[in-house]
């Protein structure tokens, strides 16, 4: 079985099952986007909180994706930057329990933390990167990066000053396959010449949202997959994008498939991208073709979906068995 390891930002997420606060929008929270905010008016918004109640797990992009791959049997890793304190603690310990090997560096804030407000239309995300912002390209080295067949890197990592190109450097001296997750539309306003470089120079295969997409290539979910695809032809890379329950697009040159959505009881959309991802990279790790990847992502992502939290668990493996495809 190949190996996977996964670099991005270390979260712990608290997840409400209601609107946020009305105060929330006179501190400057925007309602219905991803909010990016500094650790103290992360604790003054924690304050405001406090009263409610909310499901608390270990999230992160790229973490809940080789979670993923591991209970699907991949051999996986995690490397990204914590606090010293009790989230860290649970981060660590909860991606041993999912039998994946973390390669975590302390830093002097808090580890990271996201606040997901759940609406019917819209969610509210809340995010304070804490300790994962002060993760450095300095602190990794080739070594670290040897032996894995895939490096899967979440869009979030640019926040963190040099460590993505620097990761992907040794990545792909490694000879790694480079897969690489968009992350938001914010993130490609922000950092949108850092994130041409990586699709045209190092990436491999290439997750976005059917937003991201739009916001990267002008182009609607099927044109977006097939022109970032072309950017990756040089290498023979693969584009994904991701439409939710309309399903998704897989491209590799010339070649389009539309993927049809697993549908389920939705128990929450938390980690459902995430998902999507190490079904995907199994799936492509076993030879599959780009409609088998795509068949296996949904059937992952379904999981993720159907239950609470952003994490699969090895209960629902017989649900995301496909032919030719054992778990």
């Amino acid at each position: 079985m190949k190996s996977i390891l996964g670099i991005g930002n270390p979260l712990v997420d608290m997840v409400y099952a209601c609107p946020p606060p009305p105060q929330m929008g006179e501190a400057g929270i925007l309602f219905g986007i991803p909010n990016h905010i500094l650790p103290d008016k992360f604790s003054l918004l924690q304050r405001m909180t406090q009263e409610l109640p909310c499901t608390v797990s270990p999230g992160g992009g790229a973490a809940n994706t080789v979670a993923a791959a591991s209970v699907l049997g991949m051999k996986s890793a995690f490397m990204g930057k914590i606090g010293r304190d009790a989230n860290g603690e649970l981060f660590a310990a909860d991606l041993a329990g999912y039998g994946v090997t973390p390669h975590l560096f302390n830093g002097n804030a808090p580890t990271g933390s996201t606040m997901l407000f759940q609406e019917a239309d819209a969610n509210t995300f809340i995010v304070s990167i804490g300790a994962a912002g002060e993760f450095s390209g300095n602190e990794i080295s080739a070594e670290m990066f040897r032996g894995y067949d895939y490096v899967h890197m979440e869009g979030f990592l640019l926040n963190c000053r040099d460590v993505a190109l620097v990761a992907l450097g040794h990545a792909r001296s490694a000879g790694s396959l480079i897969s690489f997750d968009l992350g938001s539309k914010g993130l490609i306003v922000r950092y949108r010449s850092r994130v041409e470089q990586i699709v045209s120079q190092y990436a491999d295969i290439v997750f976005a949202n059917e937003y991201e997409a739009l916001e990267f290539t002008g182009l609607q979910p099927s044109g977006a997959a097939l022109q970032i695809a072309g950017i990756l032809a040089p290498r023979g890379g693969i584009a994904v994008v991701k439409c939710g329950a309309e399903g998704s697009y897989v491209a590799c040159g010339d070649e389009l498939y539309k993927i049809d959505a697993v549908k389920v009881a939705v128990g929450d959309t938390v980690g459902a991208g995430d998902a999507y991802a190490a079904g995907f990279l199994y799936a492509h790790s076993l030879g599959g073709s780009l409609e088998e990847c795509g068949k296996k992502a949904a059937a992952t992502a379904a999981a993720a979906v159907a239950v609470k939290g952003p994490r699969i668990s090895k209960d629902q493996l017989p649900n995301i068995s496909l032919r030719n495809f054992p778990v």
